[in-house]
């Protein structure tokens, strides 16, 4: 049975609403005056409403031209994601968009590049999903990708992406050095909620999730064979520090360490039988240094 957004939005980070409320806080006065500059030009004159709806329909034009020009570099250049090419990839977007229960179009595509990154460009209709090689390696097996899958469907699913329209706004908004102590907090706090919404489509299973971001920490090989005991050690020595404060905000993803400590939190909330279950489980030095994390 897919999640109802009810749901959805119970597992979401809890700053999610505020950095969005900050966010609009910042952007909110730049739109407002150009919104009262538009009204005022539209009742001034009917050149003017000409001219705007002119400038609007060149705008739509230029989107929809690159739009299919992307798409059709995607075509002739990556391998896309099908029955024919990575057939159990194709399976596991069409579970999670159910689980989710999200109704729109996704494509996928392989990049060429070798790190254990994935991005997604969301457009009007249709969603893309770009794999770099490494998600997809020798050394991903089906949990790694099926989170790393699940995080990204939970996103879109929770409507992350609703200022993707505006992202250009945003970008030179954040140009404005004081602006970012504005926008990041809503842009760090929906990578949070994104890892949460994967570790839900994982029935809990929080270790599959710090696995992939120690493959996103350090590649697909090396990732495999991090020590969660150290990356935690590094989140708690940064605990505190002005520094670390400083580059957090200046930053629109948080620090890979930080996300790790912020799954083990989560899970203990919300999947406090099958979190505890891997502590015991887990190496006496990880039992140790997990207890500190609050």
């Amino acid at each position: 049975m897919a999640l109802t957004r009810q749901q959805i939005r119970s597992y979401r980070h809890p700053d999610e609403d505020l950095g969005f409320i900050l966010a609009l806080c910042a952007l909110g006065p730049a739109l407002l005056i150009l919104t009262l500059v538009i009204v005022a030009l539209l009742f001034s004159s009917v050149f003017f409403l000409l001219l705007i709806a002119f400038y609007i329909g060149i705008f739509v034009l230029a989107f929809w031209i690159a739009y299919r020009i992307m798409k059709a570099y995607y075509l002739g250049n990556m391998v896309r994601v099908s029955e024919q090419n990575f057939p159990e990839l194709l399976r596991i977007i069409d579970e999670k968009k159910e689980f989710f229960g999200f109704k729109g179009a996704v494509e996928a595509y392989i990049l060429p590049e070798s790190r254990y990154q994935v991005f997604v460009l969301p457009f009007i209709r249709r969603k893309y999903l770009l794999f770099e090689a490494d998600v997809l390696g020798q050394h991903s097996d089906r949990a790694d990708v099926e989170w790393v899958v699940a995080r990204h469907i939970g996103a879109l699913a929770a409507r992350h992406y609703r200022l993707a329209y505006i992202e250009y706004v945003m970008n030179g908004a954040e140009r404005i050095g004081l602006l970012n102590l504005l926008l990041t907090p809503y842009e760090r706090a929906v990578q949070y909620s994104g890892d949460q919404l994967g570790v839900v489509a994982m029935q809990g299973r929080i270790d599959v999730a710090m696995r992939a971001l120690a493959k996103m920490m350090s590649g697909a090989d090396v990732g495999q064979h991090v020590n969660f005991s150290g990356v935690i050690a590094q989140h708690l020595q940064l605990k505190g520090s002005i520094f670390s404060w400083l580059a957090r905000c200046m930053s629109s993803t948080p620090h890979l360490s930080y996300r790790m400590a912020n799954l083990i939190r989560f899970g203990r909330q919300h999947f406090p039988a099958e979190t505890e279950a891997m502590i015991r489980n887990a190496p006496a030095d990880f039992q140790q240094i997990v207890s500190q994390i609050r």
